[in-house]
């Protein structure tokens, strides 16, 4: 899995507020109101980047105190796409799964026998 350097900002940030909850919570024996707010934020970020919903019951109502499950998208559950360069004739005709690219051409020519 490939992160973009601001969701991986997004996990650092939550990654240290996290240590330091259990620091102070560890040296102090107790939490303080502002950790509760730190700690529901991380889960509305985490909730969001990944795509995380609570699970169903039979009716299709959410059950919010339960473990929370990977969503879906279109009735089936999200995959990650493996990147793809699809080049056909020396040229590029489709890139799926990256955000960014570059082409770079190495001008590599053929000589009559076939060979580079």
């Amino acid at each position: 899995m490939v992160f973009n350097a601001d969701k991986r900002k997004k996990l650092l940030d939550a990654h240290n507020k996290l240590r330091n909850m259990l620091q102070y919570a560890d040296d102090c024996r107790t939490l303080e109101m502002r950790h509760l707010d730190d700690m529901e934020n991380i889960i509305f970020m985490l909730a969001s980047e990944f795509d995380f919903e609570p699970q169903r019951d039979d009716e299709g109502n959410p059950r919010y105190y339960s473990d929370w499950v990977m969503g879906k998208q279109n009735g089936k559950e999200e995959s990650i796409e493996t990147p793809k360069i699809i080049v056909q004739g020396g040229m590029v005709v489709e890139v799926t799964g990256l955000d960014k690219y570059e082409i770079i051409d190495l001008d590599i020519e053929e000589t009559d026998d076939g060979k580079v």
